[in-house]
């Protein structure tokens, strides 16, 4: 692209100021004048600048074995010919078990909130506690999550990312097209970076 429009430079990720390393986030209180993230210091309204949200679908392989199961009486009688001969049963023409992979898929739902300093705070939905929204919690954890954008986003400056915006409008994570972690953690990268 550089080149091809006037004034235009390619820059490269490496070459941005760079996030800290994300640290897990499991809940958080609000205070009057900002959040406490736990196990972490206050981080003051006017300095939160990014809230986000991801998702990635994820293939999850397990193995379940084919074939016949060994019933208790074949178990013990080959238990029993072992302890009269010293020699073990299986060893002679048994049958291996195949394995089959067994494929299916899980949807991850994730987020972060970034500060002015580029500290980050990861957010993994399933691990979170959403007890610090208050009366305001909910059931669900993706209802939980859009509850704490939306409180976020009134209390603070701080701009959205696609995913925090289509969870805000209870859209489906899917249409922010993350189809790797990089892609969101470059976004993240950028909108930090271009931050006003």
């Amino acid at each position: 692209m550089a080149g091809t429009v006037p004034d235009c430079v390619a820059v490269d990720n490496e070459q941005l100021r760079q996030l800290a390393e994300p640290r897990p986030m499991t809940g958080l209180a609000f205070t009057e004048t900002g959040i406490v993230p736990d196990g972490a210091n206050e981080i003051a309204w006017n300095n939160v600048a990014i809230v986000a949200a991801g998702g990635l679908a994820e293939e999850v392989v397990r193995r379940e074995t084919a074939g016949k199961e060994v019933g208790v009486g074949k178990m013990a009688m080959g238990l029993g010919v072992f302890l009269v001969t010293g020699i073990p049963l299986g060893l002679f023409g048994g049958k291996k078990q195949e394995t089959k992979p067994v494929k299916s898929n899980r949807w991850l739902t994730f987020g972060s909130l970034v500060t002015r300093q580029g500290e980050q705070f990861a957010i993994a939905l399933d691990l979170f506690n959403f007890s610090g929204l208050g009366e305001k919690k909910q059931l669900q954890a993706i209802v939980n999550f859009r509850v704490l954008i939306a409180e976020l986003q009134q209390r603070t400056s701080a701009r959205l990312n696609h995913g925090a915006r289509f969870v805000l409008a209870s859209q489906p994570l899917s249409l922010a097209n993350y189809t790797s972690l990089s892609e969101y953690e470059s976004e993240l990268l950028w909108m930090f970076n271009t931050a006003p």
